[in-house]
């Protein structure tokens, strides 16, 4: 009879312990359990009631992020309306298996917020995890490493060298027509005229230089110049003809500075010599086109000039 005294003891014990304390919950958790691969997410929808006026303790709930090396928790929501509660909880899958086998999301607890706080358990959920890849996996081997690229060569050294030539070819073409040259075959009068009164410093063309300017007039025309048979030097030089103005005032302060009673210069307004060198400048050029066409020319201003 004592014996079955202590029996009966040790099984009410237990339940006066525990059996006040624990409040039943009914939880209710939905989720899909099969088909999930590698990166997949495992959405659970997990819903139970609290007693009357209890509250859920949001401390209680897990954190997102690293749960196992395979498991994370991506997101967790809930809402509560009255007495139930609705979990929505997101899991992501990130390890592999090599074949389909059962696997479990974490069991939960969650707490009240009542005094005493009474605990939630969410049971783990079972669900079935297929690999990726085929078992058994079949031996890999490298693939051999890619012919470097072939890089046509041929084509930009071509291009190099005709845009090269192309360009030094119109730099010695500008060159000739700046008479920058000191090559310069056969240059005539004019051009003899501009090179030497190109570093011209002086602010005031000079009695020098309007003899210069004067015995060069002369050449070109292959005669000497008076007033009145100064257009002879536009026949025989028709490219002077566009500068016809400048030159006629040049030749008369030529003239007169060579053989009036008093010389001229630039101080006193007779000549601008900005505007002399510019017709030269732009006479030369054109003598040079003009004797590069008619090539016997530059031979007869050699045997007038003789």
């Amino acid at each position: 009879m004592r014996r079955f005294y202590y029996l009966c003891l040790m099984v009410w014990l237990p339940y006066t312990a525990f059996g006040n304390t624990a409040s039943p919950f009914n939880v209710e958790v939905a989720m899909r359990d099969s088909g999930y691969h590698l990166g997949d997410f495992i959405h659970q929808t997990i819903t139970f009631t609290l007693p009357k006026d209890a509250d859920l303790d949001e401390e209680s709930l897990p954190l997102t992020g690293y749960v196992k090396p395979w498991l994370d928790l991506s997101t967790l929501s809930y809402k509560q309306q009255g007495d139930t509660v609705q979990l929505f909880l997101t899991w992501q899958i990130f390890a592999t298996v090599e074949i389909a086998q059962a696997l479990k999301t974490p069991a939960l607890v969650l707490k009240t917020k009542a005094k005493p706080a009474q605990e939630i358990l969410i049971p783990a959920q079972s669900f079935y995890y297929s690999p990726v890849f085929p078992y058994p996996l079949a031996e890999t081997k490298r693939q051999n490493d890619l012919p470097p690229l072939a890089f046509n060569t041929q084509t930009p050294l071509i291009g190099l060298i005709v845009f090269s030539t192309l360009g030094v070819l119109l730099t010695l073409c500008w060159m000739w027509l700046k008479d920058w040259l000191p090559w310069s075959k056969n240059p005539g009068p004019i051009a003899k005229l501009a090179k030497s009164m190109r570093h011209q410093t002086v602010q005031t063309i000079d009695a020098k230089a309007l003899q210069a300017i004067y015995h060069d007039l002369n050449a070109t025309a292959g005669e000497s110049l008076f007033p009145s048979n100064l257009t002879q030097l536009f026949n025989q030089a028709p490219y002077l003809l566009p500068y016809q103005p400048e030159v006629e005032q040049c030749f008369a302060v030529c003239w007169r500075a060579m053989y009036g009673d008093q010389p001229l210069s630039l101080s006193q307004g007779a000549v601008s010599k900005e505007l002399t060198l510019d017709w030269i400048a732009k006479a030369a050029i054109a003598e040079r086109l003009f004797l590069r066409k008619a090539s016997p020319l530059p031979t007869q201003h050699a045997l007038i000039l003789k």
